[in-house]
């Protein structure tokens, strides 16, 4: 397993994601839908079992607004690869 699959996802995305889909209006599946996402993803970033990566974080931008996408990348770890 690599560095980076042992470490997990950063510990906020998951935190911001249900704050700024809350904030929007959205349930899960609704968001899921906006987005172009599978509704157990969303499930499972926001219960922090999975990360997001840069394809998903567009997709939820778009729905959520650009400020959901400087949230969440500034909350990553630079050290991470």
């Amino acid at each position: 397993m690599s560095e980076r699959e042992q470490s997990g996802p950063p510990p906020n995305v998951g935190r911001i994601l249900r704050q700024h889909r809350e904030r929007a209006g959205y349930s899960m599946r609704g968001l899921s839908l906006a987005a172009g996402l599978n509704p157990q993803a969303v499930h499972r970033i926001e219960k922090g079992e999975r990360g997001l990566g840069i394809k998903s974080i567009i997709a939820l931008g778009v729905v959520l607004g650009s400020q959901f996408i400087t949230e969440v990348t500034l909350d990553r770890d630079p050290t991470r690869h």
